[in-house]
This record gives structure tokens, C-alpha cells and sequence, in this order.
């Protein structure tokens, strides 16, 4: 899990280990793991479809899309 701190314009980002805080905070819990598998990529960044983010310096912006992200903005763009 990726958490942000934000005070002013300073990001900060770490990771925290869930299993970790739940055994410092005294719960038991089941731990399930599988091989992680890499999502199919399309040829489109997200500043061929939003071209506000390029514009906007976001760092995303540059970033190419999973397969599922396509799949599920074109839902979401769909007219009813």
C-alpha cells in the first residue's frame, strides 16, 4: 500500500507492510500470496486521452496504460 504525506508542495511517499501493522496491533490473520503477474500495456499514455495532464506537468502523464485501465475508461465514456 502507497501512502502520501503532503505538507505544502513536499510529497512523501513510503510503503507500509500490512502484516506488519496488524501483528504490532496484536491481530491474528490468514496471509494468502500468488505470483504476481504484470497487466498487459496498450500503446496509449494517459495524455492521449486526457491531454489536460500533459499540460499540467502530471507525472503520469507519460506513463503508458494497462490494457484494463483502456477497457475501462472507454465504459466510463460510453453515451447512454
Amino acid at each position: 500500500m502507497l501512502n502520501y504525506l503532503c505538507s505544502s508542495s513536499i510529497i512523501v511517499e513510503f510503503m507500509i507492510d500490512t502484516g506488519e501493522l496488524l501483528r504490532q496491533l496484536g491481530y491474528e490473520y490468514y496471509e494468502l500470496s500468488e505470483e504476481k503477474v504484470a497487466p498487459d500495456r496498450v500503446n496509449l499514455t494517459f495524455s492521449d486521452i486526457i491531454p489536460e495532464l500533459k499540460n499540467k506537468g502530471i507525472e503520469i502523464a507519460s506513463s503508458q496504460l494497462f490494457e484494463h485501465q483502456l477497457k475501462s475508461y472507454n465504459a466510463l465514456m460510453v453515451k447512454t
